[in-house]
């Protein structure tokens, strides 16, 4: 599909899509095209789909002092997307996303390690529901105890976003205006 129906698909913005892209903070695969910069350039629904990723990390809330502000950066945002969905358990697909029984949350958990005066800070990259997360944290807490009784080790944030909301928007935007892509999700669901 080409870039603005992809966009639409996301509910994503064109001045935001060039500026992202211009700084190299959008966490879509392109490449089907001699010049990925081209308005001509191919996408596909899961590049649609990791573009609303991107946007509800980035936080889009209308500013109603309904924290407005309460995303991430871009390039945060790109970096979870991108690490998050290609998980050493094997990647997340949009239709892996959209058909889960129970929602898929991807994202990441910051830990702060503690022995001496300077602690350091290390990241471990979240897909699953969103109970995993707790099972998460508690095996590397054991872990981290067994093989290194000397230091602390805390979860200081965790920064999450659901992917298969963000994988029935896509879906949904793409039924309503017939894009034939979504024939290789309807066919995954039977």
């Amino acid at each position: 599909m080409q870039r603005r129906q992809a966009l639409f698909l996301a509910d994503y913005g064109l001045a935001a899509f060039k500026s992202y892209q211009h700084r190299d903070q959008l966490p879509i695969i392109t490449g089907r095209a001699d010049d990925q910069d081209s308005r001509y350039a191919k996408y596909s629904l899961d590049d649609a789909w990791r573009l609303r990723l991107h946007l509800d990390l980035i936080g889009n809330e209308p500013q109603s002092g309904v924290c407005g502000e309460c995303g991430v950066s871009p390039a945060g945002a790109k970096a979870i997307v991108g690490n998050a969905l290609s998980h050493s358990d094997g990647p997340l697909t949009i239709g892996d996303a959209f058909h889960a029984p129970a929602d898929i949350w991807i994202g990441v958990i910051v830990y702060q390690e503690t022995y001496g005066p300077d602690p350091i800070r290390f990241t471990e990259w979240f897909k699953g529901e969103m109970a995993g997360v707790n099972d998460q944290i508690a095996n590397a807490l054991t872990k981290h105890s067994a093989d290194y009784p000397r230091s602390t080790l805390e979860p200081v944030r965790i920064v999450t976003v659901n992917a298969s909301r963000a994988a029935r928007f896509v879906v949904q935007r793409a039924r309503e205006f017939h894009v034939p892509e979504i024939a290789e999700i309807e066919v995954a669901r039977k």
